[in-house]
């Protein structure tokens, strides 16, 4: 199961987390909370969990890559001022997840 959005009073200010549930544990990883809402965010993060998730095996590592490639991604639309996901703008990130954030295992 993956979740994304998560807000919680643990938190801090102006951030998010990203949670991923497997039957091996639960890992989250917390990222800095954008001013945008984007249309097309949770199909493509739906997408890239699938592939990296099926590429890796590991359910912390597609999480990381995952998350790592939507807020790049979403930087991207942001500086485009845009709401449609900048996705060509960010093709970089896609093809080499950028190592922005790590995992860290809940369960």
């Amino acid at each position: 199961m993956l979740v994304t959005s998560v807000l919680h009073g643990d938190l801090p200010t102006g951030s998010l987390e990203v949670v991923a549930v497997s039957d091996e544990g639960a890992w989250a990883v917390t990222t800095p909370l954008l001013p945008i809402n984007p249309n097309g965010g949770g199909e493509i993060t739906a997408a890239l969990y699938l592939a990296h998730l099926l590429a890796t095996g590991s359910p912390a590592a597609a999480l990381e890559r995952t998350t790592r490639t939507v807020f790049a991604v979403l930087e991207a639309t942001l500086a485009a001022g845009a709401r449609e996901l900048q996705i060509v703008a960010a093709q970089g990130a896609i093809a080499k997840p950028p190592p922005t954030f790590t995992a860290r295992r809940l369960r």
